[in-house]
């Protein structure tokens, strides 16, 4: 056989083709815009959280005390939070701010997480150990404040490479 009947041969199986100007999948679909465009957030329905909840009963320590579930979250999800196996989406930081400030800031903090889709933060609040007269005001007073907010499913103190127990994971509604 030569090339001319390989040729033949060819257009006899598959019939006139013609040539593909570029080897690129056309573009289906308009990409997402990069940019995040915050919306002026309503206020809350709920109540309104006192930002001096009494913690004198709350340990400076003990990780049972700092971990909270609602109804209806699996025990897999807190074992999973426990081990650190989660993806934090977002992170928000409130080391040296007063009460008022800590609570305003977590409150935005936690609706423009909702209005992103964002299911799994991590919240640093310190251990304290700054404070006067040694005992942590913001470590307490997060975990309660997050236990009054329906936004929240789930905490728990991180692991030591995410900030121990100056830090919790926390579990919100998607």
């Amino acid at each position: 056989m030569n090339n001319q009947d390989d040729k033949n041969l060819f257009r006899d199986l598959y019939g006139d083709i013609e040539r593909v100007q570029h080897d690129r999948v056309p573009e289906y679909r308009q990409k997402p815009n990069s940019r995040i465009n915050r919306k002026p957030v309503s206020p809350p329905s709920a109540p309104a959280i006192n930002p001096w909840p009494d913690i004198t009963h709350m340990p400076a320590s003990g990780h049972e005390h700092y971990t909270y579930r609602a109804d209806g979250i699996q025990n897999k999800v807190m074992q999973r939070m426990r081990r650190g196996q989660v993806s934090i989406g977002a992170s928000i930081d409130l080391h040296g701010m007063t009460r008022q400030q800590a609570l305003s800031e977590l409150q935005d903090f936690i609706r423009e997480c909702r209005s992103r889709s964002i299911t799994t933060v991590h919240v640093v609040h310190g251990r304290g150990f700054q404070s006067s007269k040694g005992k942590p005001v913001l470590k307490p007073t997060v975990a309660l404040w997050l236990q009054q907010m329906s936004e929240v499913l789930a905490y728990t103190p991180c692991l030591p490479r995410d900030g121990g127990d100056g830090a919790m994971y926390v579990l919100l509604k998607k």
